[in-house]
């Protein structure tokens, strides 16, 4: 059991149309076009919708550790990327993990973004100042957020910067 509630809201491994969750490790199977089951699947298993519960023996990064090139296991290497300065370093570091860069590249991409906009509300006079101090405990629940998502080894997609993310991703 987790200390955090569950929070059922779609990871970039999400299946719009379908309403799937899937694992980093599925995820990256359905983007090779792989559909084979690995050999720990005796039976055709359907990935956890929204509503389900998602099964906890499928989260293939806590059960089998798996470990990037940067040494650390993908959802610990995930979690550490939404602090600003390990995020750039683990965006240029690792080049081999898809779901590390991911969640590099968006905590990058907020952060500016977030920059941006506090800039921005700097220089409306009243509104810009009450915007400005709500914004940083916004920012920081976010970022919490966005961590335990990571952490649980979710692709989870923000609104208009995933899609920028998995653009990004797609490049060669």
């Amino acid at each position: 059991m987790t200390p955090f509630p569950k929070v059922s809201l779609p990871a970039i491994g999400f299946l719009p149309r379908a309403g799937i969750i899937l694992t980093p490790v599925q995820y990256n199977r359905w983007k090779r076009g792989d559909r084979k089951l690995n050999e720990n699947e005796k039976e055709e298993k359907t990935p956890a919708t929204i509503d389900q519960e998602p099964e906890k023996t499928n989260n293939h990064s806590k059960a089998e550790g798996n470990k990037t090139s940067i040494g650390l296991t993908e959802n610990v290497g995930g979690l550490l990327c939404y602090i600003f300065i390990i995020g750039l370093i683990f965006l240029f570091m690792e080049k081999e993990n898809r779901f590390i860069r991911f969640h590099a590249l968006q905590s990058v991409f907020t952060a500016i973004a977030i920059f941006l906009v506090s800039i921005v509300l700097g220089f409306i006079p009243v509104f810009g100042v009450i915007a400005s101090l709500l914004l940083s405990p916004l920012a920081f629940a976010l970022m919490i957020f966005m961590m335990y998502q990571a952490y649980q080894g979710n692709y989870y997609k923000l609104p208009f910067i995933g899609d920028i993310v998995e653009n990004q991703l797609e490049k060669p």
